[in-house]
């Protein structure tokens, strides 16, 4: 019997949906398959949305709405105060936060 081959999925575009698309495919696949995320910039999970350097340019969604993982809808905020977020900044799931934010929270889901 020959083994399974492995699957390789390619993504075009590291903005947040590729960096999404490739987390989940990494963790509900199994170990025969390898991602491969092709992005021009330089920052991964970023796009033109959650680019911005101006603190002023929030979400115009609140931070418990905003978990990547919709098994666990209260990820976003988790990670925000494992961060130590600033308490003015973000004091309860219910405010909103600088887009970039958003943007490193993203970029993190592929770290591990």
């Amino acid at each position: 019997m020959t083994a399974p081959r492995a699957r390789h999925v390619i993504i075009v575009g590291g903005g947040a949906s590729g960096v999404l698309l490739a987390h989940q495919l990494l963790r509900q696949s199994a170990d025969d398959v390898r991602v491969s995320l092709i992005e021009q910039g330089p920052d991964i999970g970023r796009g033109i949305a959650y680019h911005t350097g101006n603190p002023d340019h929030l979400l115009n969604v609140r931070v418990a709405n905003m978990s990547a993982l919709p098994d666990q809808p209260d990820h976003f905020w988790h990670w925000l105060i494992s961060r130590g977020a600033d308490a003015t900044l973000c004091p309860d799931p219910y405010c909103f936060v600088p887009r970039r934010i958003f943007g490193d929270y993203i970029a993190s889901l592929l770290e591990q």
